[in-house]
């Protein structure tokens, strides 16, 4: 014997397993994301920390290159040094922390920049120290014998009034 209804249960039993499976695949789908979110994040999370383990690398190395840099600027100033082969080693040392420099992660390189322009700046101040400091004999010198010369500008001053005196006339000015 066969139902009457047959037609309209075939059609209720099709509409039930059609809403079963979508409402099955939403739980499936979101399960399956629910999984996958996590693994991302792990892997987004372990390219941020290897990204920030290689920008502490770069910032040791480059500290170091600085460090060695700024012994070699601060050489300058040491007395009886060869400022010539210190100078040229200090503008080897400077082209290598700025290629050195070039491989910084974008963003950073301003900050590595600022820090080498400073360098520069170190370079030149040390450099015209020590020029100050080598024609500071030479200043010394000339002071001595600037000294030297009034006293010999002071005596023939003397001498001179000491002459006009002498033959009854008044002494020049004296401007010294």
């Amino acid at each position: 014997m066969k139902p009457v209804n047959q037609p309209e249960r075939r059609k209720a039993f099709l509409n039930f397993l059609i809403f079963f499976i979508i409402t099955i695949a939403v739980i499936v789908i979101t399960v399956f994301f629910s999984t996958q979110v996590p693994f991302e994040e792990n892997r987004k999370m372990k390219e941020e920390i290897t990204a920030y383990q290689q920008e502490q690398k770069f910032m040791a190395q480059f500290s170091g290159k600085l460090t060695d840099l700024q012994t070699l600027i601060d050489t300058l100033q040491a007395p009886g040094v060869q400022t010539d082969l210190i100078d040229n080693r200090i503008t080897l040392a400077m082209s290598d922390l700025q290629a050195f420099k070039e491989k910084a992660m974008p963003g950073n390189d301003n900050i590595y920049a600022k820090m080498i322009d400073a360098l520069y700046k170190l370079k030149s101040a040390n450099s015209s120290l020590v020029n100050l400091r080598s024609q500071s004999p030479d200043i010394g010198k000339l002071q001595a014998e600037q000294a030297n010369l009034m006293q010999r500008i002071n005596s023939a001053n003397a001498y001179i009034a000491q002459l006009s005196s002498q033959v009854g006339m008044k002494p020049p000015y004296q401007s010294f």
